[in-house]
């Protein structure tokens, strides 16, 4: 499990990854015309990418600066989908605090 006071960017990895596909699965309810599903899977893709271009601690502090507007961006983005009704609420919730756990390690 992942520790938000932990360095393990392995695990960081993996909760990337398991946020990322959880996004996938909640944004295939949306209509595939809607444009926020895209714009919402390609700012998961791009944190997804740069979480797991770090191969060490050092390199991903280093790149934190540039990864937290992309998660504010999400949660952003994540807030207007809410208010959409093509999933129940209780799944952007969800996201939007796992993205803001991921933020906090970034922070810290």
């Amino acid at each position: 499990m992942f520790d938000p006071h932990s360095s393990s960017i392995h695990a960081l990895h993996e909760r990337t990854l398991k946020l990322t596909v959880a996004l996938y699965r909640v944004t295939d309810y949306f209509p595939k015309a809607e444009i926020l599903r895209n714009d919402l899977r390609a700012k998961a893709n791009e944190i997804f990418e740069q979480v797991t271009e770090y191969d060490s601690a050092e390199g991903l502090e280093n790149g934190a600066t540039s990864l937290i507007p992309k998660i504010r961006t999400i949660k952003g983005y994540l807030a207007i989908a809410s208010t959409l009704n093509y999933v129940k609420p209780l799944n952007f919730v969800i996201l939007e605090k796992e993205y803001g756990v991921i933020a906090d390690f970034l922070e810290d």
